[in-house]
């Protein structure tokens, strides 16, 4: 997945609730397109994108009229549910599910042209009820 930026890059002034696509074969979790293996541990994976998470690259795409900046690395998620449940149901066989995650706070990320955002670092959760637990009493905005 790669994200076609679409804005200046942001640091998180507080926790942002985001929309993570995982891959779900039995009780294995995996990131898609890059196949990244995901353990919970008690429901909760922390996800770093790594030192070159927001490396900006140019690139051609004809639907936005010729060059433009791209980010393939980070960590992928949707700034919309919907937009998340889209995806997920594009892809069918391979078990793709929507998980609630989190961008912490004070974490550099970009929002995409397609409701998309790539952050550096990024919570994930295995079920609502794990992050309802996880979000009580704290400061979580959506973007």
């Amino acid at each position: 997945m790669c994200l076609i930026v679409g804005t200046k890059k942001l640091v998180a002034k507080t926790d942002l609730l985001v929309y993570k696509c995982l891959d779900h074969y039995g009780s294995s979790y995996c990131t898609p397109f890059q196949y990244l293996p995901i353990v919970f541990n008690k429901g909760v994976k922390t996800i770093d994108g790594g030192e070159y998470a927001l490396t900006i690259e140019k690139d051609y795409h004809s639907r936005y009229g010729g060059q433009i900046r791209v980010i393939n690395h980070g960590v992928h998620a949707y700034i919309r549910k919907s937009e998340a449940e889209y995806t997920a149901s594009q892809f069918p066989n391979s078990g793709t599910e929507v998980h609630y995650a989190i961008i912490p706070k004070g974490c550099p990320y970009y929002i995409g042209m397609e409701f998309d955002v790539v952050a550096t670092k990024m919570i994930v959760f295995r079920s609502k009820r794990i992050f309802d637990k996880y979000a009580e009493g704290k400061v979580i905005k959506e973007i």
